[in-house]
């Protein structure tokens, strides 16, 4: 699936984007904090111990917004933390600075539907 000009993949939870990253070899991830099936923490950690994942852009884009939210984020090795609803030319732009792949946590036409 193509999105602004970016080759995307959506997931709908945790174990999903796990698989997903392995397959696609994402640059960036946007992944919702209160996904099901694996935490913030667990996902961001099973990531990074990729040997692609020391690279990859993790973005929380969450309605969690709280300064506990954000360093909670930051700790567990997040680069950016977009509280909902987040301005599409900002998701772009943070798309944008790493110029590749994208993966959306859960996909943005569930984040339409709730």
């Amino acid at each position: 699936m193509a999105l602004e000009g970016f080759d995307v993949r959506a997931c709908h939870d945790g174990a999903q984007a796990l698989a997903t990253a392995r397959e696609f070899a994402s640059d960036v991830a946007f992944i919702d904090l209160n996904m099901p099936r694996m935490t913030r923490t667990e996902l961001a950690a099973k990531l990074r111990a990729e040997p692609w994942g020391r690279t990859i852009r993790l973005v929380a884009l969450t309605g969690m917004g709280q300064k506990g939210d954000i360093d909670a984020t930051r700790a567990a090795g997040f680069s950016a933390h977009l509280t909902e609803p987040a301005a599409p030319d900002e998701v772009v732009r943070l798309a944008a600075e790493e110029a590749g792949n994208v993966v959306l946590f859960p996909p943005l036409d569930a984040r339409r539907a709730s």
